[in-house]
């Protein structure tokens, strides 16, 4: 894969935009991390990416956290196959859930 070399860069720049204020961001964000998670087929890369979206989830910051659980859904949606190997690395949200709000694991 030709974006191998850049595979951490992606990651922090679609962390990044998930931290920022602008809907604008925050939606190219989701978007930047569906993508590498379908360009990017290695277990160990998805399991890191699913790991820096659970960090998002943790974060508390309202956005962060919606723009977080919208990436997880999508994957979820375009590729329940791929996202399900993951499941137990997944359970982790649960430790999150006494801080999300009522609409958010829904």
């Amino acid at each position: 894969v030709a974006l191998s070399p850049h595979f951490g860069s992606l990651l922090e720049i679609a962390s990044g935009l998930l931290q920022k204020p602008t809907p604008q961001a925050r939606e190219s964000g989701e978007l930047l991390y569906v993508l590498s998670f379908a360009e990017f087929v290695e277990v160990f890369r998805r399991q890191e990416l699913l790991g820096r979206l659970m960090a998002h989830v943790g974060s508390g910051a309202p956005s962060e956290v919606e723009a977080a659980l919208g990436v997880l859904v999508a994957l979820a949606t375009n590729d329940a196959t791929a996202v399900h190997q993951f499941a137990p690395f997944l359970t982790y949200i649960l430790d999150y859930l006494a801080t999300l709000t009522v609409p958010q694991p829904r």
